[in-house]
């Protein structure tokens, strides 16, 4: 018999993680609460510290209600292969420029998968300390002191752009997505197919 996951190979309890009796799921359509569960059980290091994180932050904003005070909400439409590597990591994977939006609407202009992403609050207040603006009216109103982007920019910094009357943040593929990833605390498909 094959290997579920991989197709070949004699590893026939991969999917399982070589326990079939307390992990049965060869389809790969396990809960969130269940993978969660059993990254948080078999993983080490720094991902241990970084799901527990992740679900400790869950728990403390789900028990304020809904206020909304815990948290940040943001926008994103990604690729099928985008989606399924968030929903395996916990992580947005990083492409040209990766940007989100405050704004459902503006996200869901684009083809894909839309997803609701709530990460920390002051997330926002982070990127802005390594943000970069373009020179558009909006970013140039609310953020007097940021200096304009420059090329290169996807490394070191997170670009403030101003689209009509919103301001998207372009996370790049270096600081700007680390310190969004690492305050992710939920996502939920909301649109798309």
């Amino acid at each position: 018999q094959e290997d579920t996951y991989r197709g070949d190979g004699l590893n026939l309890y991969a999917y399982c993680a070589n326990n079939p009796v307390s992990y049965v799921d060869p389809s790969g359509n396990q809960c969130k609460a269940a993978k969660d569960r059993l990254a948080a059980s078999t993983s080490k290091g720094k991902n241990e510290t970084k799901t527990s994180t992740k679900l400790a932050a869950h728990q403390d904003s789900s028990s304020k209600g809904s206020g909304g005070d815990a948290s940040e909400t943001y926008y994103r439409t990604m690729s099928h292969e985008d989606y399924d590597k968030l929903r395996m990591t916990g992580e947005l994977q990083p492409t040209g420029e990766t940007f989100i939006s405050p704004t459902q609407s503006f996200s869901e202009d684009y083809s894909g998968i839309t997803v609701e992403i709530k990460v920390n609050k002051g997330t926002t207040s982070q990127l802005e300390i390594i943000g970069a603006k373009n020179d558009s009216n909006i970013t140039n109103s609310t953020y007097p002191n940021m200096p304009y982007v420059d090329k290169g920019w996807t490394i070191n910094n997170a670009q403030f752009k101003g689209e009509g009357d919103q301001i998207n943040i372009g996370l790049g593929k270096g600081k700007g997505l680390e310190i969004f990833n690492s305050n992710i605390i939920d996502f939920n498909k909301v649109g798309g197919n």
